[in-house]
């Protein structure tokens, strides 16, 4: 019995590290335009942004409204350029009124390429909150 109480401690750990990690590798952005990624168009609204700390190569979006989910292919990480972000923030590439996914940024992760234009562009870049 006295040799199940740490490993069952050790499980608890583990269990409780992991909510903690997936938690913190999510976000949730209100988007009051519709964007692209990629050829792809989606509504406005608010979406989760959710990263698999197992999987980074691929980021989740989910429509809080409509519970539809897309798959963003992650091809590069981005390093900080001074400080690491405080605070969750997506940056759109928006070039005429077409706005396209570009970036997630999660405190203390490297920022997520998510592709934008390569066309001539301005940014707009909107926070996101803990998810619900």
């Amino acid at each position: 019995m006295k040799a199940r109480i740490p490993a069952l401690a050790a499980i608890a750990c583990a269990a409780i590290l992991s909510c903690i990690c997936v938690w913190a590798q999510s976000t949730q952005v209100k988007i009051p335009f519709s964007f692209r990624i990629g050829e792809k168009e989606l509504p406005a609204g608010t979406y989760n942004f959710q990263v698999d700390p197992a999987n980074p190569g691929k980021v989740k979006l989910t429509n809080m409204s409509s519970k539809a989910v897309s798959e963003v292919p992650v091809p590069t990480r981005l390093a900080w350029i001074s400080d690491p972000p405080r605070e969750s923030h997506v940056v759109f590439d928006k070039m005429d009124e077409i706005h396209y996914l570009a970036e997630l940024w999660i405190p203390g992760e490297d920022g997520f390429f998510l592709g934008g234009t390569g066309s001539m562009h301005t940014h707009v870049t909107l926070h996101g909150t803990a998810p619900r």
